[in-house]
């Protein structure tokens, strides 16, 4: 289980900027989904072992006074093995 590309942009959010994410994974992966905080969005498959997704940055994800926020592109298998990718945000002031 890999996951060799991926993108989001942009990469300065605020409430409810539309993000779009794409990536390509071993063909073996069932599903794609997109970490933020406790929220997770399910990125659709668009071919063998290719994802993207569009969806609002949500306001749950926006605490405090933090310049930066921690998302995880996390590719499974249904055998429950997975392989996770970092991709920092900037937040928009």
């Amino acid at each position: 289980m890999q996951i060799f590309y991926a993108t989001l942009s942009p990469t300065i959010v605020a409430n409810g900027t539309s993000v779009h994410v794409a990536a390509i994974t071993t063909t073996n992966a069932t599903s794609c989904k997109i970490a933020i905080g406790s929220v997770t969005i399910s990125l659709g498959r668009t071919g063998a072992g290719q994802w993207q997704g569009t969806f609002p940055f949500p306001a749950s994800a926006l605490s405090g006074a933090q310049s930066t926020v921690s998302v995880s592109l996390v590719a499974a298998r249904s055998d429950g093995t997975s392989a996770t990718v970092p991709i920092p945000l900037s937040l928009s002031s």
